[in-house]
């Protein structure tokens, strides 16, 4: 068995599941650039490792992935892919890195995520990127620079906190 004890944290994504079984990656080889190299899990609780520092969340990465409870990004994520967490309908917890700069195209639509804080390091929150009923909240922490809040990115109105100047949004950002 090999021994993940030492793999630096930029190395790894952490999650739980609502049930005993582990998430895998959609598709991973077509995407990514960074080759999985183990997934560790027990007790709902598991931590996918990869062989360089992530990035970024490839486009689809866990797409439909039914039983994905939360996600916990490393600081070294710079961007999240299109459809990266589509349809995780039980997806309730996500913890975004400072430094994350992107959040594409229905990320985190159709998840059942209440509430979420923006880092200030995110300046572009892409089309639906959080269009979920369940959506209640929106933290914004001050951005950086001018950050863009895109079209339906939450799908319907919510409450936001800590709208700055620098925060620009769609006409529809809200649907």
């Amino acid at each position: 068995m090999d021994d993940f004890s030492n793999i630096p944290i930029n190395h790894q994504l952490q999650f739980t599941t609502t049930d005993a079984a582990v998430v895998i990656p959609t598709n991973p080889e077509k995407e990514m650039r960074n080759k999985i190299i183990g997934i560790v899990y027990g007790h709902n609780n598991g931590t996918i490792i990869f062989e360089n520092e992530l990035t970024r969340i490839p486009d689809s990465f866990l797409l439909g992935c039914s039983n994905l409870k939360s996600i916990s990004l490393p600081p070294s994520v710079r961007s999240i892919g299109s459809h990266a967490f589509f349809m995780c309908q039980n997806l309730e917890r996500i913890k975004l890195n400072e430094g994350l700069k992107v959040i594409k195209i229905q990320a985190f639509a159709d998840t059942a995520i209440k509430k979420v804080t923006i880092p200030s390091s995110c300046l572009l929150m892409d089309t639906s990127c959080l269009h979920t009923e369940s959506l209640k909240h929106v933290k914004l922490i001050k951005p950086e620079g001018y950050r863009y809040i895109g079209d339906f990115a939450f799908g319907k109105i919510v409450k936001v906190s800590g709208v700055s100047e620098a925060d620009d949004f769609s006409l529809t950002s809200f649907g």
